[in-house]
């Protein structure tokens, strides 16, 4: 008899250590999930990307795609320009990524970093008649340049994002395939 009232004691000691236990890493984890949520929350932020052309933003729209899709908070504000008012908004801080052909005569500055992508052809409607538009000297790679001195998380999200996309190219029926 006295063996079980020590048994149930013994129990009912446990059974409270690990409810109190439980209770803590309840509240460790609703803290760092709040604590997660308004970091993300902090993270909400506009791209600014800038093309040459309204076409050359096609190269550039599946990278836009997956950030938008695993970084919600991560919104795209696209304009067009010549090359020369590009390099202008890049300088100012007013364009984030900025987008020309490659056979542009400006060259990248020194300070800026560029990559190159391939041109992904893409369709632009015009009008109220929705014409679609095609590029017909369309370049075979586009420059992506952006100020590294420009801090910008979602920047380097999309910059990352344009170098290890998948590059597609054109199937049997003109469908669009996926290579690594």
């Amino acid at each position: 008899m006295v063996e079980d009232v020590l048994l149930l004691c013994a129990l009912l000691a446990v059974f409270l250590l690990c409810f109190f236990l439980m209770k803590k890493v309840d509240q460790f984890v609703d803290e760092n999930r709040q604590a997660m949520a308004a970091e993300s929350m902090g993270d909400a932020c506009l791209v600014h990307i800038a093309a040459q052309t309204p076409m050359l933003v096609s190269s550039a729209a599946p990278a836009m795609e997956y950030c938008s899709r695993s970084h919600p908070a991560i919104s795209f504000s696209v304009g067009s320009g010549t090359p020369q008012a590009l390099l202008e908004m890049l300088r100012a801080g007013t364009a984030d990524l900025i987008l020309l052909s490659d056979d542009a005569p400006d060259r990248c500055p020194p300070d800026y970093q560029c990559i190159r992508i391939p041109y992904l052809a893409g369709s632009v409607t015009a009008g109220d008649a929705a014409l679609p538009v095609a590029d017909l000297a369309a370049p075979q790679l586009v420059r992506v340049l952006w100020n590294p001195a420009l801090p910008s998380a979602a920047r380097d999200r999309v910059v990352f994002a344009l170098c290890n996309a998948p590059v597609k190219t054109q199937g049997r029926r003109g469908r669009n395939v996926s290579s690594l």
